[in-house]
């Protein structure tokens, strides 16, 4: 889930037009004419108008009841404005009810229209609530990392780890967050390709559940990204060891974690895996094994500089500083415009954050520089300790090789692994011999390791 991200339609309009002119209020207010807080995941919009008042909200349950129970929503096809009781609570709400699918197949979705004065949103809100709110409305927004499995297949460990905003009740129990979590389990997975896409698998005798294996909740959305990079890495161990239960694993991105390694051998140890160096390799894990590297060292050779771009060829490099290594492909073997800011990836942001500190810093310095020659002039005599000098750390693009278009993917999955576990288990940086202290930043699409739906057992 994106908060933040601001869907154009005017479904949320045309719903408040639909509303006034059914309490016969008049809606000529235009679209461009409303504010639009885009802090919620959808558009929260907010008239001119005072909104509904109690007798005008009674008036509009009325009048939709005396048109059958069904008001088609203006120039919104398939749309309706109905009175539904939930089946569960029995409770009563204005709600949107608007064609949808799922798999092909029509579902039947009515979603409650926020109670909030001046407010006709209709996503991300509750059957469960008695005076159903939005998310912007809502008396507390909790971020949920949730692993989930298929509750209906046995035959091979389904997972999948993903975050999910939820709004729950102020001082709500840890078992009302659950059942607030599971109530939207489903709704939100279904926004995950991966989910979608294996929900399509041939043979599947029952429709997939998703069923929460574990359930975590946090008030700032920075713990929970962390726990979510903590689980997703683990996932990915448990998907790469050798001997393990046949695992389908559905996380697409998996953000390694970085800084965590303690809380990532307690939960290796717990699920009985640990991480270590073999010098040997069975017969069987050697047949798996693609060596040598299937293409053309480059790094530390003459021919490095002579590379020229090639068709059907990519070239695969590194990019380091003493702290920090990134691994990827390029259809180029000239780096010189990588680190030129335009882009947004992880190393760019890398550089671009350095530089920033660096000079930040001696803005500051140069501040209080200022400040103290002032005061000297002033005929004040003050101490003024200044903060050490920050010096962005050099950052240098290496090629390290060229191989098949068909293989790029691969092997860059495999560097962004084997980069992920040099750094977990410390090991010595050989390409920038005289520095140790390494770390990486990187995310690993879990798509690039598919392959013939082998697992890399041995990088």
């Amino acid at each position: 889930m994106k908060l933040g991200k601001i869907n154009e339609d005017k479904g949320v309009d045309n719903i408040r037009r639909t509303i006034l002119e059914i309490v016969g209020i008049d809606s000529t207010s235009s679209f461009s004419d409303l504010d639009v807080f885009e802090d919620s995941p959808e558009p929260v919009l907010t008239q001119e108008d005072k909104g509904l008042n109690d007798e005008q909200r009674e008036l509009l349950f009325k009048q939709i009841f005396a048109k059958g129970g069904r008001v088609p929503v203006i120039d919104q096809t398939g749309w309706s404005l109905i009175i539904h009781k939930a089946p569960t609570t029995g409770l009563v709400h204005l709600c949107l009810e608007k064609p949808k699918t799922h798999s092909g197949v029509a579902i039947y979705t009515a979603c409650r229209i926020c109670t909030e004065m001046k407010c006709y949103q209709y996503s991300n809100t509750l059957s469960s609530d008695v005076l159903p709110k939005c998310m912007h409305h809502k008396g507390e927004l909790l971020y949920t990392v949730v692993k989930l499995t298929d509750y209906n297949r046995n035959d091979v460990l389904v997972q999948m780890n993903m975050k999910m905003a939820l709004s729950v009740g102020l001082n709500a129990s840890e078992q009302e967050k659950n059942d607030t979590a599971e109530l939207n389990l489903s709704e939100k997975v279904n926004g995950y390709p991966s989910w979608k896409n294996y929900c399509l698998t041939t043979g599947l005798v029952i429709r997939p559940t998703p069923k929460p294996i574990s359930l975590h909740h946090f008030v700032k959305e920075d713990d929970a990204l962390k726990k979510l990079s903590l689980e997703s890495t683990v996932g990915l161990f448990m998907k790469l060891a050798p001997g393990t239960q046949p695992i389908i694993n559905l996380d697409e991105l998996i953000p390694l974690c970085y800084g965590f390694e303690s809380e990532i051998d307690v939960r290796l140890k717990e699920l009985g895996m640990v991480l270590k160096i073999r010098r040997h390799l069975t017969k069987e894990e050697r047949a798996e094994v693609c060596y040598p590297f299937n293409g053309e060292y480059l790094l530390g050779t003459a021919a490095a500089v002579q590379q020229q771009p090639e068709d059907g060829k990519a070239f695969l490099y590194a990019i380091m500083s003493r702290n920090m290594w990134y691994f990827g492909w390029s259809d180029t073997p000239d780096f010189r415009n990588r680190l030129d800011g335009k882009r947004t990836d992880g190393a760019s942001e890398y550089v671009k954050i350095n530089e920033k500190r660096e000079k930040d810093r001696d803005e500051e310095i140069e501040r209080l520089r200022k400040k103290v020659e002032k005061d000297r002039k002033l005929g004040i005599v003050t101490e003024c300790i200044y903060p050490p000098r920050l010096k962005a750390p050099t950052t240098t693009c290496y090629l390290l090789a060229k191989c098949d278009n068909g293989d790029k993917n691969r092997i860059e999955a495999k560097m962004i692994i084997a980069g992920y576990v040099a750094y977990l288990l410390g090991l010595r940086n050989i390409i920038r011999d005289k520095e140790s202290d390494v770390g990486i930043s990187a995310c690993l699409l879990v798509l690039l390791i598919r392959i013939h739906g082998k697992r890399f057992v041995n990088l």
